[in-house]
C-alpha cells in the first residue's frame, strides 16, 4: 500500500499532459524540472478512466478496473479510499453526475451522493471525516452549491446559500477552511462550518492550499491562455510562477513542486 504521504500528492489531470514545476521559479517551470528524488505518484483521468502513474516513468496503471466514466479523484489521507465523479448517460442526451467512494483493498465501490440533482467535484477533508462537494439542480444556470457530507455517507448538510463556480473546493491543512472558486470567478476562502466568506483573494479559479497553509496556488491570467499564480492566504504577495497554458495545479506533500495539467509537452 502506498503511503498517504505519497497519495497526497495524487490529482486530476484530463487528457493533457502532468507536468511537475518547481515553486518560486518562474524560468524554471519553462522547461521540465527534475522529478523529487522521492517518488510521487499523480492520479488523472483521461476519457473518463482514472490512472496513476509516478515521478519515476511508469506506464500510468488503471486505479478503478474496467471503468470508463470516472473523474476528479481525491483521496483519503490514509490513502486507503478514493473518492470520485462518476458520470452515468440516462437518456440520448443526458447524464447523471454523483460522488462514488472506492476501497482500493477491497474493490468495493458505495455511491456516497444520489439524484436528482448532480453532486460532483470532490475532495477529503485532512482528518479524513468528511468531504465536501459541488451540487447542483440539473436545470441550474448559476452555479453550484458546495454540500459537506460524512465519509461514511451520513449527515449532508449544506454549506451555505452562495453558488460557485464548477471548480472543486480545497480544504485548509487545518480542516477550518475551504479555498474556493466563486461565482464572479475569483478565488475566495470560506469557513467550512458555515460558509460565510471569509476573503476574496483574486480573481482566478481551481485554488490548492499549500501543506504549510500559507499559501493558495491558482490558475490565474498571463500572457498565455492560463497562468499559474501564488497568492499568501491574506491575499497578499501575488505572483506568477508558470505562464505556460498550465492549469489545475496540486501541491507535492513537501511544498516544493506543484503538478499542473499542461496543453505543452515538455521535455528533461
Amino acid at each position: 500500500m502506498t503511503s498517504a504521504l505519497v497519495r497526497a500528492f495524487r490529482l486530476l489531470f484530463w487528457i493533457r499532459s502532468p507536468v511537475l514545476i518547481m515553486v518560486g521559479s518562474l524560468v524554471a517551470c519553462k522547461e521540465a524540472t527534475r522529478p523529487p528524488t522521492v517518488e510521487v505518484e499523480i492520479t488523472f483521468a483521461s476519457n473518463g478512466v482514472l490512472y496513476v502513474t509516478d515521478t519515476s516513468g511508469s506506464p500510468p496503471q488503471r486505479v478503478v478496473p474496467q471503468d470508463e466514466s470516472s473523474y476528479e479523484p481525491t483521496w483519503s489521507p490514509d490513502g486507503r479510499y478514493v473518492a470520485f465523479t462518476r458520470q452515468t448517460q440516462t437518456s440520448p442526451s443526458s447524464w447523471d453526475y454523483q460522488v462514488t467512494v472506492l476501497d482500493t483493498e477491497t474493490g468495493v465501490e458505495t455511491p456516497l451522493s444520489v439524484g436528482p440533482r448532480d453532486n460532483f467535484s470532490p475532495a477529503w477533508s485532512p482528518n479524513g471525516q468528511q468531504i465536501a462537494f459541488l451540487s447542483r439542480s440539473k436545470d441550474s444556470t448559476n452555479g453550484a452549491t458546495i454540500r459537506i457530507i460524512q465519509s461514511n455517507g451520513t449527515g449532508t448538510r449544506e454549506l451555505g446559500t452562495a453558488h460557485y463556480y464548477v471548480r472543486a473546493p480545497r480544504w485548509a491543512p487545518d480542516g477550518t477552511r475551504l479555498a474556493v472558486t466563486d461565482s464572479a470567478v475569483e478565488v475566495a476562502i470560506v469557513d467550512a462550518n458555515t460558509g460565510a466568506l471569509v476573503k476574496v483573494l483574486s480573481p482566478g479559479f481551481s485554488p490548492a492550499w499549500s501543506p504549510d497553509g500559507s499559501t493558495i496556488a491558482f490558475v490565474c491570467s498571463g500572457q498565455s491562455a492560463a497562468a499559474i499564480c501564488l497568492i499568501d492566504v491574506d491575499g497578499q504577495n501575488q505572483r506568477v510562477i508558470s505562464d505556460s497554458s498550465d492549469y489545475q495545479p496540486a501541491w507535492s506533500p513537501d511544498g516544493t513542486y506543484l503538478a499542473v495539467e499542461s496543453w505543452q509537452v515538455r521535455s528533461s
